[in-house]
Parts: C-alpha cells; sequence; structure tokens
C-alpha cells in the first residue's frame, strides 16, 4: 500500500453545433428554414488526485494495481462563443452590458477508483496501462451534481 497524488492540467476545446429556425412566408407547406449554427468553447482545469495504491503481484514484475482517491478540481471557462452564418461570433461569457458579464468557474471535488497493469520496461522505467472512474462536481454552471468522469492512461514511472 501507498499514498500517491497525481496533478493533471487539462485546457479542453470543444465545438457543438446547435440550429435556428426561422420561418419562411413563401414556403407553402409553412415548414420553417432550419440554419445549423456553430458554438465553440475553451475550459481550463486542474485536476488534484489524493489517494491509496494497492499492488497486487510480486515486485518488479508485471502485475495489477487498484487505486482509491479523493479528487479536487479547479474549473475556469475562458471562451464560449455562438458564430452565426460563419462570421458573426457572440460571446456567452461576456457581452458589452458589464452587468451581464459571467465568470464562469470555481472548485469542485469528487471520489474515485482505478485499476490497471504495471509492466516493467528495463530497470528505471515502468508503464502503467490503467483506467479510473471518478465521480465529480465541476464548478461550472448551475449544475452542481456528481457526474461520472472516466479516463483511460498510459503512465510512465522513473523508480
Amino acid at each position: 500500500m501507498a499514498l500517491y497524488s497525481n496533478i493533471d492540467i487539462v485546457r479542453l476545446k470543444f465545438q457543438e453545433v446547435f440550429t435556428l429556425e426561422a420561418d419562411n412566408p413563401a414556403n407553402p407547406s409553412g415548414d420553417p428554414i432550419v440554419y445549423p449554427q456553430s458554438i465553440i468553447g475553451e475550459e481550463n482545469r486542474m485536476i488534484i488526485d489524493l489517494g491509496l495504491h494497492f499492488d497486487f503481484g510480486d515486485p518488479g514484475k508485471p502485475g495489477g494495481y487498484f487505486e482509491i482517491f479523493g479528487s479536487f478540481n479547479a474549473t475556469r471557462a475562458r471562451k464560449n462563443e455562438v458564430i452565426i452564418e460563419n462570421n458573426l461570433k457572440y460571446s456567452l461569457l461576456s457581452q458589452p452590458n458589464v452587468y451581464n458579464r459571467v465568470n464562469l468557474g470555481g472548485v469542485g471535488y469528487g471520489l474515485g477508483i482505478g485499476t490497471g497493469v504495471r509492466v516493467k520496461f528495463n530497470r528505471q522505467y515502468t508503464f502503467d496501462l490503467g483506467a479510473t472512474a471518478a465521480f465529480q462536481k465541476i464548478a461550472l454552471w448551475d449544475d452542481r451534481r456528481l457526474k461520472l468522469n472516466p479516463l483511460i492512461y498510459v503512465r510512465l514511472l522513473w523508480l
């Protein structure tokens, strides 16, 4: 058994599509015109995990491990824009009116478990192939529910 800490710094970028509908009086069927539009965003996250690590198998040989951890995160939205007709950009975070300025982000927390396989590469290096599942509260918007955040990873350890 060992105590461990893990720090991840993440910069997420995303792009999604939404639709706008407009009435078309020239259309005899009365169906609206549908326009697909884009929404893009960026956010920064720092995640700190602190937990217990349990190895299975003989030291120095390939074997499995199990981890249980507490998780803390700091999140900040950097960009959230709606793009209309490929050239008009509207920020959802910062409007011209100072009263509408939005500063999204904050501190969240959670719990998680992980498992994986440790493979010795040479005398100094080993690789971990693993997966974790953390239930975390991310401090964005008003949604404060615990949500599943799965992760598959390859970790290089210098011993």
